[in-house]
């Protein structure tokens, strides 16, 4: 029992100070986030805090001092999780409330273990009182050692999750994966949210980059504003949420719209982009197929009746009975003409990686003429080759392109992991 706590203070006090000092010192992209939420003066005491609560934890056990320090302090730190875990349940916030409420349970059994089962003893050689331990609380500690290494990796890879001040929006934003990896930010097509765009996506890119997963104006959790949908606004959004994000430069992956978007924001703020990967995407309103263009019309909230994208707008919009009305506003996008410019798209400094279907509804001319601009037609046995590249999977329609993940991400992280000659 005594080295199945012991191991079980040291968990608990590593947690704690982990997270303490991310509240004192958060990496630059977080601190905006937390400040947000939490304010200055409660993040950095809360943190301080949490790493004091954590040496009390640890510190009678190093120095057989102070017995009583260890209840004191785990009782502090779970009245301080349990705050927590009310907060994120009254936010909805359902998997962080999960993580807390073990951390609550845990801090609590050690407090109550340290103070009434088996008190930590004295350097003086003096015993301490030691209660009758009984099986049941041995299993107790062992299952609780196990739910604090599951919390631990729980909260290792809940996403960071804020709303970015941008352009008059206040755009919902998710940050996963380790912060030394690259910086990745997902643009999701027309009338999506992050969940039904990228599912089974952000978790395989997340293993070795930062992904930042948006929701642009008006989709999911970021309202719309008095502001026409433009891929030239959309884009400008992009770079002002880095900017935010004190990210200086990211690699961007955009599927449809978010395609589009992904161009624009290379055409527009090329110092912000080291590559871009453009999924099922075109540059000119004629680059869709005829069917397409006759189909943009009529687009109606009624075509998504009953649909995971109507289900999702009502369940995470601010406005969840203006879906007919969003929808009318985004397609609109489409129904006037637009051109982003061949002289601008092949002079974007950032390589390319175009992505689509045989079947997804661009005109192959249109993929070919994209990749011209940006690879031009090469032997590339012969000489060096651009490093933009074009993928085109077989059976393959726009929507289900999507869902072949397991094909297209390890085109992605191969493109983006290859240095580029300015690197």
């Amino acid at each position: 029992m005594n080295i199945t706590l012991w191991i079980l203070q040291a968990l608990l006090a590593a947690a704690f100070a982990a997270h303490g000092w991310l509240l004192v010192s958060p990496p630059p992209e977080l601190l905006p986030i937390m400040n947000e939420q939490l304010g200055v003066g409660f993040r950095l005491f809360l943190g301080v805090a949490e790493i004091a609560g954590a040496i009390g934890i640890l510190l009678p056990a190093m120095s057989r001092k102070m017995p009583w320090l260890t209840p004191v302090a785990a009782g502090c730190l779970a009245f301080v999780v349990a705050c927590a875990t009310v907060l994120h349940l009254a936010r909805g916030e359902t998997s962080s409330a999960v993580t807390t409420a073990i951390l609550f349970l845990l801090a609590a059994f050690v407090a109550y273990a340290r103070w009434r089962v088996r008190p930590i003893a004295r350097r003086s050689g003096s015993r301490s009182a030691t209660r009758a331990i009984k099986p049941n609380m041995k299993t107790a500690a062992l299952i609780l050692t196990v739910l604090l290494s599951t919390a631990v990796s729980a909260q290792a890879q809940e996403p960071t999750t804020g709303y970015a001040p941008v352009n008059g929006l206040s755009m919902y934003y998710e940050i996963h994966g380790t912060s030394s990896g690259e910086p990745l930010v997902l643009l999701h097509g027309s009338f999506m949210t992050i969940s039904n765009n990228w599912t089974g996506w952000i978790g395989e890119l997340s293993k070795t980059r930062k992904v930042i997963a948006v929701e642009m104006q008006g989709h999911g959790r970021t309202a719309d504003i008095n502001r026409d949908f433009s891929y030239e606004n959309l884009a400008d959004d992009i770079a002002a949420l880095l900017d935010y994000l004190k990210i200086t430069q990211a690699d961007l992956l955009g599927y449809s719209m978010g395609g589009g978007v992904a161009t624009q924001v290379a055409i527009r703020h090329s110092e912000k982009v080291r590559k871009a990967v453009s999924v099922s995407a075109v540059f000119r309103h004629d680059g869709w197929v005829k069917e397409a263009l006759d189909a943009f019309p009529q687009t109606t909230a009624d075509a998504f009746k009953g649909s995971p994208i109507e289900t999702e707008y009502k369940t995470l919009s601010p406005t969840p009975n203006e879906f007919p009305n969003f929808v009318k506003r985004v397609i609109a996008m489409d129904l006037k003409p637009y051109d982003f410019g061949a002289d601008k798209l092949k002079a974007t400094e950032a390589p390319f990686l175009f992505i689509h279907g045989d079947a997804d509804g661009v005109r192959l001319d249109h993929i070919a003429e994209m990749f011209r601009l940006k690879g031009d037609e090469i032997f590339g046995d012969l000489r060096p080759r651009s490093e933009s590249r074009l993928a085109v999977l077989p059976n393959t329609t726009h929507i289900t392109l999507m869902e072949k993940g397991n094909a297209i991400i390890p085109m992605v992280n191969d493109f983006l992991d290859t240095n580029s000659q300015k690197e």
